[in-house]
């Protein structure tokens, strides 16, 4: 019964993966769109593949924080230490944005670790998505950051709260 279990959450897990990575794809394909014009990025297939040398994580950061990443990025690595250095410059890039990186490493990225990736996009699209929030509303809104430790893992929540009604805005 326990095998049967197990088998149906790697189906389950898989799926949600697929959809997930699918998904992204579509978003990041629609977010480059410019820069695939320019001929910077081609058309995004599959994620395990297409992030691993850290060009299209490059365009997508500076994309989504409208900052050129200073750095020289190597636009055709052939060897691994190249596409590393590359995804360094994109990590330590979010970093100083101001991105919480969690469980996750460029090596990740170049070996193509399906859910480390999904991680690192949401990670990112959802950081973005918030600060965005935060410009348009103001002080209407604050993202509180919650972290709840598990023996097995630290787990992060982000939750966007109104103020209090007491509280006054200021101009």
């Amino acid at each position: 019964k326990m095998k049967k279990k197990k088998k149906l959450l790697t189906v389950i897990n898989c799926d949600l993966e697929e959809r997930l990575s699918n998904t992204y794809l579509r978003l990041l394909n629609g977010r480059l769109r410019e820069r695939r014009e320019l001929g910077k990025v081609g058309l995004l297939r599959d994620l395990r593949s297409d992030l691993r040398d850290g060009i299209v994580l490059f365009h997508l950061v500076e994309v989504l924080s409208g900052f050129s990443i200073p750095g020289d990025l190597c636009l055709k690595p052939v060897h691994k230490i190249q596409a590393i250095g590359n995804l360094n410059m994109v990590f330590d890039a979010l970093r100083n944005i101001g991105v919480k990186i969690v469980k996750v490493s460029p090596f990740d990225i170049y070996d193509g670790n399906l859910k480390r990736i999904l991680g690192l996009l949401w990670t990112t699209i959802l950081f973005f998505a918030l600060r965005n929030v935060r410009k348009l509303h103001g002080p209407k809104f604050r993202v509180e950051e919650e972290m709840r430790n598990d023996d097995t893992e630290m787990q992060k929540a982000l939750l966007i709260t109104p103020p209090k009604k007491k509280m006054i805005e200021t101009t």
